[in-house]
C-alpha cells in the first residue's frame, strides 16, 4: 500500500456498505489489524482487493464452523436416538409377542368371573349356591355381624 489511487482504495463508509456494517467497524477491524488498511488523517483506508479476500476468509470461517455444529448436532441426535428407538421396539416386541397370552388371559378371567356367581364355592364369595342357602342354610358368613 505505497501510492494512494482513488480506484485501489475504499473509504470506510464505502467499505461498509460493501461489508453490510459501520464504518466504525471497519476502522476497528483495521486498527486491530484483522482488515490491511491505511491510515490517511483521521480516516482508514481499505484495499478493495483486502475487504474482498477479509470478507470471503469470514464467510469461509462461518460456513465451516455451521458445518462443525451440524456434525456435532447430528452426531448428539444419534446418539440418543437409538436408545428410544430400541425402548420402543422392545415394547413393540414385547406386545407382539404376548399379545395372544394376554388375550387369553382377559377371556380366562372373564370365564372365571361369570363362573364365581354360579356353582359350588359361590357362597364364598357373599352368593348363595343354592336354595338351602337362601333360606338359611348353615354356610352363612362368620365374620358377619348377627343381632342375636
Amino acid at each position: 500500500m505505497s501510492e494512494l489511487t482513488p480506484q485501489e482504495y475504499l473509504s470506510t463508509a464505502d467499505a461498509a456498505k460493501i461489508a453490510h456494517c459501520t464504518p466504525g467497524y471497519i476502522a476497528k477491524l483495521c486498527r486491530q489489524g484483522y482488515l490491511p488498511g491505511t491510515r490517511q488523517g483521521s480516516s482508514w483506508l481499505v484495499s478493495e482487493s483486502d475487504l474482498t479476500s477479509y470478507l470471503s476468509s469470514v464467510e469461509k470461517e462461518r460456513s465451516m464452523r455451521r458445518e462443525g455444529l451440524a456434525r456435532v448436532r447430528g452426531q448428539e441426535y444419534r446418539a440418543h436416538q437409538p436408545l428410544a428407538r430400541r425402548q420402543l421396539s422392545s415394547i413393540s416386541t414385547f406386545a407382539r409377542s404376548h399379545a395372544a397370552t394376554l388375550l387369553l388371559f382377559v377371556a380366562f378371567g372373564s370365564l372365571l368371573a361369570s363362573a364365581n356367581f354360579v356353582g359350588p364355592n359361590a357362597s364364598l364369595r357373599g352368593v348363595p349356591s343354592s336354595q338351602s342357602e337362601v333360606a338359611g342354610g348353615s354356610n352363612q358368613n362368620p365374620f358377619r355381624y348377627s343381632r342375636h
